[in-house]
């Protein structure tokens, strides 16, 4: 079970780095259009962070309830 439950911690780290990157990159880089798209980029790095901060403390939290 520990196992499983680490995967799962280190998969929603991953996905919230990866949403984070991703924004930066649509923000500032020529992806999405020639200078950045800053107003999708934006949100994308917000919601990265927010999934990196606080989806493993609920996971956790929710593990420790009976």
């Amino acid at each position: 079970m520990w196992k499983r439950r680490f995967f799962t911690l280190m998969l929603a780290r991953l996905v919230g780095t990866v949403l984070a990157l991703s924004g930066l990159v649509v923000a500032y880089g020529d992806v999405a259009r020639p200078g950045g798209y800053p107003a999708l980029g934006i949100p994308l790095i917000i919601v990265g962070v927010i999934a990196l901060a606080v989806l493993p403390m609920l996971l956790r939290r929710r593990w420790r309830q009976p």
